[in-house]
Order: structure tokens, then C-alpha cells, then sequence
């Protein structure tokens, strides 16, 4: 009874459930890209920060896609969402990568330090994003509402293709 419900609301509000489910798709995608590179897996990968791909980007461009096929492509609100994804991308590549770099630099100066008592809780992984990371993300965002609008013809062989690129080095498909 539950089910139907969320079912019925999650399908009644794509607008919503474009941006969810392509930020749920992109962690899970960078969980089992860190797993083959890794050989281990972590269950906190599921909600890191950084890496590839970018969460924020196929979030973002998810819901720039969404308000384009639900409200056209000239509507006010596309625009709006069109200027805040190019400010949360932007960001993504700029300065959140350049914290990122600069959590990894006082990390290794800490360590030389020697000093473990350091109440300093700086990110385990990467923050921001490389360019090639916040592409793919964004990739997956434009498919992940695609297919939860149903448009375009191919949704996935080009997600077959996305899976290839973000995967050569690690797995052959």
C-alpha cells in the first residue's frame, strides 16, 4: 500500500525524481568505480564528495533536462535552472577542487608533522571535481531524466557508452 503510494507521487513528480534518482545513480556509478579501482568496498562512498562521477553535475543538468521537457525549453524557469546548473558546475570544478587541493596539501603537512593528537577533520577523499568528472556526471544527469521523461531514442546504448569511458582502464565491456 505504501509502494503504490511513493509509486504514484515519484511518477507524478518528475520534476523531483529526475534530479533524486540521477544523484542516486551517479554515487552509486562512483561506489563501484572507487570498488574496481580500490579492490575494496566502502559503503561511504555511497555519499562521498568528489571523484567520479560528479553528483552535483547529474543532479543539476537532471533537473535543467527535466524543466526543459516538462515546461519547454523557453520557459523562465528553464533559464533560471539553466544559470544556477552552470553556477553549481562551475563551482564543482573551481573552487570546491581547489579546497579539495588544499585539504590534501595540509593533510600531508600534517603528516609530516607526525602529529596524530591534530584535531584538524579534514576530507578523506578528493571535494571537487576534474572537468572530465563533472562531464560524465552531467552526461548521466541528461540521461537519468530522459529516461524518467522517456525521451530520446537511445537512452541506452548511450549509457552503455558513458559506462565504457568512465570504466576503460578498470573493466572491459
Amino acid at each position: 500500500m505504501l509502494w503504490d503510494l511513493l509509486k504514484g507521487w515519484l511518477a507524478d513528480h518528475k520534476l523531483i525524481t529526475a534530479p533524486l534518482t540521477a544523484c542516486g545513480v551517479a554515487q552509486f556509478v562512483k561506489g563501484v568505480h572507487l570498488y574496481l579501482k580500490e579492490r575494496c568496498w566502502r559503503w561511504s562512498w555511497l555519499i562521498s564528495d568528489g571523484g567520479m562521477p560528479s553528483a552535483h553535475s547529474a543532479m543539476v543538468t537532471a533537473m535543467v533536462a527535466a524543466i526543459g521537457f516538462s515546461l519547454g525549453y523557453d520557459s523562465e524557469e528553464f533559464a533560471l535552472a539553466l544559470v544556477f546548473a552552470l553556477i553549481v558546475l562551475h563551482d564543482a570544478m573551481g573552487v570546491r577542487r581547489l579546497a579539495g587541493k588544499h585539504s590534501r596539501l595540509l593533510k600531508s603537512l600534517l603528516r609530516e608533522k607526525d602529529n596524530p593528537a591534530n584535531p584538524v577533520d579534514l576530507p578523506e577523499h578528493p571535494v571537487g571535481h576534474t572537468p572530465y568528472e563533472v562531464l560524465v556526471g552531467a552526461l548521466i544527469g541528461i540521461l537519468v531524466a530522459s529516461m524518467v521523461f522517456d525521451r530520446g531514442p537511445a537512452w541506452h546504448e548511450a549509457l552503455r557508452h558513458i559506462a565504457r569511458v568512465t570504466f576503460r582502464h578498470h573493466v572491459a565491456l
